[in-house]
């Protein structure tokens, strides 16, 4: 018989009840993991007693009313990913108000000991005192025309397209540009300048257009001025035949580049017999061929010989030492009137036996003016010291760019023998030291006296080989009067004879805004072109106070990697508005190419 409601409800209130004292503290415990495992923000702390109260009222027990610091070292030390964090975090607040706060009362102590009243008058005059110094530092730019709300991707493009908007294109680029639209139906240039046709011919190459049709109108007999920058398309029979009727009709300047696959055994050939028969070439450039072996460039050399004054091989991998003995040998006994004045030697795998019989008839060498000698792997310290001293007199222009075995006693080398040297190119040679640099600049008593440059190419050199120091040397260096130059900062005409016209510093870490007013000192006058891209020391200031201080001969400046220069600049210099000063670095610009859509 099932029990009646009325017995159950008198046993369930017979239970004994649990101690409020007891709800409470079992409520806290829930309160408290729930918050250490679900939120990590902190919750208010309470203080709990024992469930005893018995126990809670004793002091000495661990479970007393002093146990609260204990507590919370037990909750902090719990291993969970979360708590961990938390600690960590809170460790490092701590460990960093204690160190700011340490750091104040060390700053404190220290201005209390060291304060002067005089203090804030004496800051103001040194920084009077260094601006007066270094004037670029008073520099301010002119309040920018530009709407306020513009953004800076929106001025940037109104500065790229400012110079398209201000010139037009002239009546010769019109021409040109039709011509060679419509160049297949063209069957003869008429008399035309060569420096024309070669536009032409650029053009054509830019546009794919370059290919045997195109080089019939080009090549017609009776020009003197025969150059193809991208001769691929060409086929090697029909250059064969473009040679041997152009040489006889007096051709003098023949350049042919990325010619591998036409400038073969019989274009040679053809070259080297029409040569023969009627010597007019003066200068011939050969680049890419790769099919042109060693025995057949000796014998293009020697039936040049006669005539020629500027001999450039690039990328010419086949030429060896059969090549450099017709060198030799071809210009030993060569009259004064027609002696080798230009050589180019790029990327030809000659070794140090080969530069050996260059070396070995000194008198075939010393007439060249200009020497280029670039991206030849085995070109060191030592065979420059010998070169150098064979037509250092008379040597006015030095390229070595790339030639990563050299070192600073090729620029003891330049120093010594290079003293009417005027274009000096040194790319990427790593191993350039500042100490070197300032060595062949300063002016040293009974030595020679440093070069006097108007060209200095130190482009990827080690970034602290150029410093503001060797800027300095090199800027004076350049002009006449090295003693009593006076300062020039006006811009015009009236700076001493001499100067730089084009520097290039690219990749020099050391360079700062001192650098540049020492160009603005030495070379306002005279300085066209200056590239100082991946220069992180030059400021806005710096660069907007040379460029209102040069002169208008100033047209072109390089900028790439100086994300550090800000509107004050752009917008700023005097030139903000001048489309004759190209300011590359700015904007990213579309080729310049405008071919078929």
């Amino acid at each position: 018989m099932a029990p009646s409601r009325r017995h159950n409800n008198n046993h369930n209130n017979a239970q004994p009840r649990v101690a409020e004292h007891i709800r409470e503290r079992q409520r806290a415990v829930a309160e408290r993991e729930a918050s250490r495992l679900a939120r990590p923000d902190v919750r208010a702390e309470r203080t709990l007693g024992h469930a005893d109260r018995t126990k809670s009222a004793v002091t000495s027990t661990p479970f007393g009313i002093l146990t609260k610091k204990k507590q919370q070292e037990t909750q902090e030390e719990w291993c969970g990913p979360f708590s961990v964090a938390r600690q960590m975090i809170a460790q490092r607040e701590a460990a960093k108000r204690k160190r700011l706060h340490d750091d104040d009362d060390d700053d404190e102590g220290e201005y209390e000991a060291s304060s002067h009243p005089l203090d804030s008058v004496m800051k103001e005059f040194e920084e009077e005192q260094q601006k007066k110094i270094h004037p670029s530092m008073s520099w301010k730019g002119r309040p920018s025309t530009m709407l306020l709300s513009s953004s800076g991707y929106a001025k940037r493009r109104q500065r790229a397209t400012l110079g398209q908007q201000s010139c037009f294109p002239t009546l010769l680029e019109l021409c040109v540009d039709f011509v060679v639209q419509h160049f297949e139906h063209v069957d003869s240039l008429g008399d035309v300048d060569s420096s024309i046709r070669s536009r032409i011919a650029h053009a054509l190459v830019a546009r794919g257009k370059l290919n045997n049709n195109s080089l019939e109108a080009l090549a017609e007999k009776g020009v003197e001025t025969l150059e193809l920058i991208d001769c691929s398309h060409i086929s090697p029979d029909h250059l064969k035949r473009i040679l041997h009727d152009l040489i006889p009709g007096g051709l003098r300047y023949l350049v042919l580049d990325q010619c591998g696959r036409c400038f073969g055994t019989a274009a040679v050939q053809a070259l080297v017999n029409a040569s023969r028969k009627t010597p007019n070439l003066r200068a011939v450039s050969i680049g890419g061929a790769y099919l042109l072996k060693d025995d057949t460039a000796a014998d293009l050399v020697t039936a040049l010989a006669p005539t020629v004054t500027s001999l450039e091989f690039k990328a010419c991998p086949l030429l060896g030492s059969l090549f450099c003995q017709a060198l030799r040998d071809s210009f030993y006994n060569n009259n004064t009137s027609n002696q080798l004045l230009e050589l180019t030697l790029e990327d030809i795998p000659l070794t140090v036996d080969h530069f050996d019989i260059l070396l070995s008839a000194k008198t075939s060498l010393r007439f060249i003016r200009n020497l280029s000698l670039q991206r030849l792997a085995n070109l060191n310290d030592d065979i420059v010291e010998q070169l150098l001293p064979i037509m250092g007199p008379t040597l006015e222009g030095l390229d070595l760019s790339q030639d990563y075995h050299l070192t600073d006693r090729t620029l003891g080398a330049i120093r010594e023998y290079c003293p009417t040297v005027h274009s000096l190119t040194l790319n990427g040679l790593r191993l350039l030291t500042a100490e070197g640099f300032e060595a062949l600049f300063t002016v040293v008593e009974n030595m020679t006296e440093p070069p006097m440059l108007r060209r200095f190419q130190v482009n990827q050199c080690d970034h602290e080989a150029i410093t503001d120091q060797v800027v300095l040397l090199a800027a004076k260096a350049s002009t006449h009067h090295r003693a009593d130059v006076q300062s020039h900062s006006s811009g015009g005409s009236s700076l001493l004879l001499g100067g730089l016209k084009h520097l290039d510093i690219q990749g020099s870490s050391l360079v700062t805004d001192e650098g540049l007013e020492e160009l603005v000192r030495y070379c306002a006058g005279t300085l066209e072109e200056l590239n100082v891209s991946f220069c992180p020391k030059i400021s806005s200031k710096g660069l907007g106070y040379l460029v209102d201080q040069m002169g208008p001969q100033l047209h072109r400046l390089l900028v790439w990697g100086l994300a550090q220069l800000g509107e004050e600049f752009w917008d700023g210099h005097k030139r903000a508005n001048d489309p004759t000063l190209d300011i590359s670095g700015a904007w990213m610009r579309k080729y310049a190419w405008s071919g078929d859509e």
